[in-house]
C-alpha cells in the first residue's frame, strides 16, 4: 500500500466517522456488548450484561444438550454456559476456544453467554438497526445491524430465557 493509498484510507475513515457521529446525535443509540461465538457476532443490550470476563473454568453437564456448554462459577454466580450459535443452529466450521463469559440477565434469571472473543461495547445508531426473520431464532434475535464492515445479530435476554429448550429444567433461574 502508497503513501497516497494509506492517506486516502485515512480521508475515507475520517469522513465515516464523522458522519457515524453526527448519525448518532440525530438518531439516538443503543448500546450492546458485541461477541464472537461460532465466527458469527452477536450483541445484547448492555443494560442487561451484569458481568463479562474471561471463562476460567467450565464443567460439563453430562448428557446435556449441544448447546449447553457447562456449568461456571462467575461472579459469585452458579451459571450455566450457553452456545448462543448452537442454539439456534448458525455455528459455521472453525470454532475458536470459548475464552470468555456474559453474563445476562432478565428479571430473576440468569444465564452465561460463551464469547470464543469480547469485541466490547457497540453504540449502534438506530437506523443502523433492521428488523429480521431468522425462523430457528424466532423470537431471541429480532433485530440485527451493519456496523463498520460486521454484521450482528442482536438477542433479546428475555426471550433467549424464555426458550422451551431452556426451561426444560437445563439453566439458572
Amino acid at each position: 500500500m502508497s503513501a497516497r493509498d494509506i492517506e486516502n484510507e485515512l480521508r475515507e475513515r475520517a469522513t465515516r466517522l464523522s458522519r457515524s457521529s453526527a448519525n448518532k446525535q440525530q438518531s439516538g443509540t443503543e448500546s450492546f456488548v458485541a461477541f464472537l461465538i461460532g465466527k458469527q457476532c452477536f450483541g445484547v443490550p448492555l443494560q442487561s450484561v451484569i458481568y463479562a470476563g474471561r471463562l476460567r473454568h467450565l464443567t460439563p453437564i453430562p448428557n446435556g444438550p449441544p448447546y449447553l456448554m457447562g456449568i461456571t462459577l462467575l461472579a459469585g454466580h452458579l451459571i450455566s454456559v450457553l452456545d448462543i450459535a448452537a442454539l439456534f443452529s448458525l455455528r459455521r466450521p472453525g470454532v475458536a476456544d470459548v475464552n470468555s463469559c456474559l453474563i445476562v440477565e432478565s428479571g430473576p434469571r440468569k444465564i452465561g453467554l460463551a464469547a470464543e472473543q469480547a469485541l466490547g461495547i457497540e453504540e449502534i445508531p438506530h437506523d443502523q438497526i433492521s428488523e429480521i426473520s431468522l425462523s430457528e431464532a424466532a423470537g431471541s434475535i429480532r433485530r440485527a445491524a451493519f456496523v463498520e464492515r460486521m454484521h450482528i445479530l442482536l438477542l433479546d435476554p428475555q426471550a433467549v430465557l424464555a426458550d422451551p429448550r431452556l426451561l426444560r429444567g437445563h439453566s439458572n433461574g
